[in-house]
């Protein structure tokens, strides 16, 4: 089971019709922004996908990682 949110404030002012970003699945390292989350081939593999958006804490993560990588 997978948990959604919703931007209730991008659903009341109506900006679910302009292309905004209202929906997120969370899957744990960050969110998925597509609207077909079900059948997206990058479930295994989010942060491949251009509908991933990491958590605060996963981006600083991969910055740490990516930083202590090269150094």
């Amino acid at each position: 089971m997978i948990d959604l949110l919703i931007d209730q404030e991008a659903v009341r002012e109506g900006l679910v019709t302009s292309n905004q970003l209202w929906k997120f699945y969370d899957v744990a390292h960050g969110y998925c922004s597509s609207d077909f989350f079900d059948k997206c081939p990058h479930r295994i593999a989010c942060a491949k996908s251009e509908f991933y958006i990491p958590k605060e804490l996963a981006r600083a993560q991969m910055i740490e990682g990516k930083a202590n990588m090269l150094g």
